[in-house]
């Protein structure tokens, strides 16, 4: 599980960033994910950081904040 002082520490963490298609997803913001194998969209997630290279999520049922980074293509407002 990522803590919210590693979440701190990470890479330049924003508050906000433009997403893909111009949306602007901030700190907070809920989010689909993108299933890739599926090719469908997972919804219950939460940004809980804005990176250099993307997003970090939290799963809104339980409260886990996912261990990796998710690209501005994977995810949208939702």
């Amino acid at each position: 599980m990522v803590s919210h002082d590693a979440v701190r520490s990470e890479r330049a963490v924003r508050t906000d960033a433009a997403h893909g298609d111009g949306t602007a997803v901030t700190i907070g913001t809920r989010v689909e994910v993108r299933n890739v194998h599926l090719q469908t969209w997972c919804r219950g997630f939460q940004v809980v950081a804005v990176l250099g290279d993307g997003y970090l999520l939290r799963r809104l049922y339980d409260g886990f904040i996912l261990p990796r980074c998710f690209s501005a293509e994977v995810i949208r407002p939702g």
